[in-house]
């Protein structure tokens, strides 16, 4: 088979687009679990464990938290990481599924009786990580599979970081139900 590619690359960009400030309302496309070990002075070697969740955007919000613009949708938003490894990141975590599920603060409870009979373990197959210290292969519960197709409201910034504009994500909560 002989097949030639020749893209546009003046149709495409290098990067995520950064979104201006505002409220928006995002959709979880993929979980993509991953593994790697991490080497720092104070704690040396350890396994750093998580899931990236892959995100694209449905619209921008108005203040009544309906969709205004829908200009940007399907524009790929930067991956949020949730950090399962140690439970200084379960804090975080926790509150992002739970919006994701549907549960706002308030109904905490009631997440936590369900929540003890949800897959959402990460397990990295094989003994050891490849070469540059990451399993290839992280092997996800059951339950990071209800995230997927989900939408959410999420504030979105921008902030500069080592002179670059990157985009900052906080106050996850749920798309409301009429």
């Amino acid at each position: 088979m002989n097949v030639r590619f020749a893209p546009d690359f003046a149709d495409v960009s290098a990067s995520l687009k950064v979104f201006d400030r505002g409220d928006y309302e995002v959709k979880t496309t993929a979980v993509d679990p991953f593994a790697y070990i991490k080497s720092d002075e104070k704690k040396g070697e350890y396994v750093v464990c998580g899931a990236s969740l892959k995100l694209e955007m449905v619209g921008k919000l108005g203040h009544d938290g309906s969709i205004i613009s829908s200009d940007d949708e399907g524009e790929s938003v930067v991956p949020l990481r949730l950090y399962m490894h140690s439970r200084k990141g379960w804090g975080f975590t926790k509150g992002i599924i739970m919006s994701l599920m549907g549960y706002v603060a308030d109904r905490e409870e009631e997440f936590n009786a369900i929540v003890g009979d949800l897959d959402f373990g990460l397990t990295p197959q094989g003994e050891e990580p490849d070469d540059e210290g990451a399993w290839s292969v992280v092997e996800a519960g059951a339950a990071w599979q209800q995230l997927v197709g989900v939408r959410n409201h999420v504030t979105l910034s921008k902030r500069i970081y080592e002179e670059r504009e990157q985009q900052e994500m906080k106050n996850w909560r749920p798309v409301p139900t009429s």
